[in-house]
């Protein structure tokens, strides 16, 4: 979101209370929506010290409505955030992950923003007992912020919108009651060294890869490796009814803590243990790139369910690390869920060692809940929902992978290629109104889609036909009611129209199968409500914006899945789209798994956490749905069409059907994480700068484009990109380099030509070049200034030296020639293959080297080779003989 900021300096006069209080605000104060307030107030002491900043915030509304991220914060230029580290808290009064509603913890802090509560007045929701605290109250240690030399200077934002007022039926005020400084005795722990992770910046290195180690069980039952001069050992603790935990340890004799009947044995890589409920089988395999673990647990009781908590934690005692989270390196951030990056990352940097933990089965990944545990010293993965049938059996699989560095992305890649992530992303993209579409020239929509290179164009949104009714808003079944029958004949104009201005365009129409609208299928999809624990069917209303809207879930045998796929045939063969861009694929959101009380899945439950005895069953959505997503996927390419779905993929099986997927990355700077082991593809939003490029790059995405009439050039350029590696600012394909800062890049062992395309800041071609080196491999030297980009497009061009070096330069390559400028001193061998200048077996071609001109032949491999050698730089020009 794009916000106007204004800044002023409030002239408050400051009261101080007392030594060790500064009043800043002491009566309730406004801040417009997208403005920012600036307050002062004077020098404070540091050492020995902690500052506190006390501030009480509402959004005003007519009501109590929920809670949103309305408050950044910026003390002397720097957000103040919810942690300085996995062990350091700025949160004083209150978990940084606390309840937001009734059963419902969730990050107070979020977006560079602080959440704050829709209210009318500070005391409603005092009443509400769920909240930690006060609700409206945040007590931020901002000891290491401060300035003890000179003025200290707090900016307040009102991150709010237009969209989130009228849903509070108010001017969206941020109102503060109380800003208060104070400051105590005693040393601050933000005043310690930030070891924090941070994105490493690859300038063309290989990735690191796979780490030595050596591997071993050890009797206790967990296991222990030793990588970089360092052991690091892992332990496994599985609940039992009514109530407590047996163990496996790294250890030399098994634990005794659980039940009294609890056994282990160990021997080479397997492991049996043993108790009155389940029998755990772990089978450990130490491959050169990963540890391999496989958990098959087994219920004992053959008249009744069980309901287990298994945790995985690796010790990090004694260790200075750095953890991650799915991606995410936000210390204010100890526990998380996702499904589409279900890893943790630890950095160890000295000596510059990874240890990469992930789920490989899928039941454990849509169930676990990733931690980090300061007090324990301890970070992995755990189930509290895994439900074993009776007499039945689940295993549950993840892995270890120790890395050559600390970079989380050569961990990434690693990962990537054992699951077959790098495949082709396609693009570029757009999104578009049909009465938009409808109203342009052919001869603009043309002008506009080939200046962008624009191949996928996708109907937004849920379905709203403003000229009818506005409110009124179409998903699942619905858009095939008789009122949307207009729509559906612009939707097909529409798209009839763009493939005639840019023929081999595919146009994808809007399809979401987790919400409906339909006439009275609120009744008729009855199996297939997603329900609370009381059973009650979810909907939202969409804060009075739009009309009612039913939470659904669509598997293979239920009502409203088979209706669906009815739904994505009539896309094709109706409305004649060319596919689906299919909106909350597998998921509404992050950080937590999406459930249904009411349509169990077979493998989760919520358990009694007091007990660990299971409570009710439950489903977990994108386990029920996964069949029917896979039917959807085979009948739209069985018809010859396509699909891009919002949101990372959740099961294994849905990404060997390498699907396009991208993720929202316009709301934070960390989301992109979810999407890692996916097409690397984000959402660019309403944004049209640059800007937003270059910011997708440093997060190793590309975007998919909304509008066709950006200004920046760089979208016909980057697609199709089938990744190798991908870096933060840095992603190496097989078709092109793409890069947002200066590196020496290219291919390992390889000594292709490049097409060097440079923009600027504006994202306009500049025609700058970077000169190619080539000796046992082909390196580009590439300078770039903060807001540039390049893209290094591989040519299908290959220079061998027969000594020392070759430097290439000004390399063009179209349809009819070739041309570079090269020095060859000691000679060099050129073999150029069919590329965007087509060569056939035994066609005639010019080569030109200077003055000097021949013909020769290509050979029966449709391939031209020839030597050159220039002391200096010369001219070679290849083209089709006449």
């Amino acid at each position: 979101m794009k916000h106007f900021i204004a800044l002023f300096l409030l002239p408050f006069l400051i009261v101080r209370v007392f030594a060790g209080e500064i009043a800043v605000v002491r009566e309730e104060t406004r801040i417009p929506l997208g403005q920012t307030r600036s307050f002062e107030f004077g020098t404070l002491p540091q050492k020995d010290t902690t500052v506190l900043l006390d501030v009480s915030s509402r959004f005003d509304a007519k009501g109590f409505g929920g809670s949103m991220y309305f408050m950044k914060l910026t003390l002397n230029g720097r957000v103040v955030n919810a942690a300085k580290s996995r062990a350091i808290s700025r949160l004083v009064n209150k978990p940084v992950v606390s309840p937001i509603g009734a059963n419902l913890p969730y990050s107070w802090f979020g977006n560079n923003s602080w959440r704050v509560l829709y209210a009318s007045d500070f005391e409603g929701a005092l009443k509400m007992k769920f909240y930690a605290g006060n609700p409206y109250q945040l007590v931020l240690d901002v000891t290491d912020l401060t300035n003890p030399m000179s003025e200290n200077r707090l900016e307040i934002t009102n991150m709010g919108n237009g969209s989130q007022a009228t849903a509070a039926h108010t001017k969206g005020d941020l109102v503060i009651k109380n800003l208060v400084i104070r400051t105590k005795p005693g040393a601050s722990p933000t005043m310690s060294e930030d070891i924090a992770d941070r994105d490493v910046i690859n300038r063309g290195t290989p990735g690191a890869g796979p780490a030595a180690y050596k591997g071993r069980l050890l009797p206790g039952g967990g296991f222990a490796i030793n990588a970089g001069g360092q052991q690091f050992e892992f332990g496994t603790a599985i609940s039992y009814p009514n109530a407590g935990l047996n163990r496996l340890v790294p250890a030399a004799r098994a634990d005794a803590t659980g039940q009294k009947e609890w056994k282990v044995r160990a021997s080479g890589n397997r492991a049996v243990a043993e108790g009155p409920d389940y029998r755990l089988r772990r089978t450990v395999r130490f491959l050169p790139r990963r540890v391999e673990v496989a958990d098959e647990i087994t219920n004992l009781r053959r008249d009744q369910k069980l309901g287990l908590l298994v945790r995985h934690e690796l010790s990090l005692k004694g260790k200075a690390a750095s953890v991650r989270l799915a991606g995410n390196p936000d210390p204010a951030i100890n526990e998380y869920y996702s499904n589409g990056n279900p890893s943790v990352y630890v950095a160890i940097p000295k000596p510059g060692l990874g240890l990469g933990l992930i789920i490989e089965d899928d039941v454990f990944r849509n169930q676990a809940t990733l931690f980090y545990n300061n007090e324990a010293a301890v970070a992995g993965l755990r189930t509290e929902m895994l439900c074993l049938p009776a007499g039945g059996s689940c295993t549950l699989c993840w892995s270890v992978y120790p890395v050559a560095s600390s970079d989380y992305f050569d961990f990434i890649n690693l990962v990537r290629a054992d699951w077959g992530s790098n495949y082709t992303v396609e693009g570029p993209w757009t999104f578009f109104s049909p009465d938009t579409i409808l109203a342009t020239p052919v001869e603009k929509i043309r002008e506009q889609f080939q200046r962008l290179g624009i191949r996928y164009a996708c109907y937004c949104g849920g379905w709203v036909d403003p000229k009818h009714d506005r409110k009124k808003i179409g998903f699942g079944t619905g858009v095939m009611d008789p009122y949307w029958g207009d729509f559906r004949r612009r939707l097909r104009e529409a798209a009839a129209k763009i493939r005639e201005a840019s023929p081999g365009c595919k146009v994808l129409v809007y399809y979401d199968s987790q919400r409906d609208t339909s006439d009275g299928g609120h009744e008729r999809f009855r199996d297939s409500w997603l329900t609370d624990v009381k059973g009650r069917q979810l909907s939202t209303e969409w804060s009075g914006i739009y009309s009612l809207t039913w939470s659904v879930v669509a598997t293979l045998s239920n009502s409203f899945g088979r209706a669906m796929l009815d739904v994505a045939d009539r896309y094709l063969d109706e409305i004649k789209a060319d596919g689906l861009y299919w909106d909350e694929m597998e998921a509404t959101g992050y950080g937590a798994p999406l459930i249904t009380h009411s349509i169990p899945d077979g493998h989760s439950c919520i358990l009694d956490r007091k007990s660990y005895t299971i409570d009710h069953e439950i489903g977990i959505t994108t386990l029920l749905g996964e069949g029917h997503r896979m039917a959807v996927i085979d009948r739209i390419r069985a018809k010859g069409g396509t699909l891009m779905g919002n949101g990372p993929c959740a099961t294994r099986k849905l990404l060997a059907k390498k699907p396009q997927r991208m993720v929202e990355i316009q709301h934070n700077d960390t989301w992109a994480y979810e999407g890692n082991f996916d097409s690397p593809l984000g959402y660019a939003s309403s944004r049209m700068d640059f800007g937003n490029w270059v910011r997708a790059i440093k997060m190793a995405t590309l975007l998919v484009g909304t509008r066709y009439n950006y200004e920046h050039e760089i979208s016909p350029y980057v697609f199709p990109f089938t990744p190798i590696e991908l870096h933060a600012g840095y992603l190496l394909g097989h078709e092109r380099i793409i890069a947002t800062h200066a590196g020496n890049y290219g291919w390992p062992g390889g000594r292709c030509l490049v097409q060097v395309r440079h923009f600027n800041k504006d994202g306009k071609l500049t025609g700058r070049d970077f000169a190619t080196t080539v000796g046992k491999e082909a390196r580009t030297a590439v300078e770039l200034v903060d807001g540039e980009a390049v893209v290094l497009e591989r040519l299908p061009v290959s220079v061998r030296p027969k000594s020392g070096a070759v430097e290439i330069s000004a390399v063009r390559c179209g349809a009819g020639e070739l041309a570079w400028t090269l020095k060859a001193p000691a000679g060099a061998m050129v073999r150029v293959c069919s590329g965007a200048m087509k060569i056939a077996p035994r066609q005639r071609f010019a080569v030109t080297v200077g003055d000097a001109r021949r013909e020769i032949s290509a050979g029966r491999d449709g391939a031209l080779s020839f030597d050159i050698k220039s002391a200096k730089p010369v001219q070679v020009l290849v083209r089709p003989a006449q």
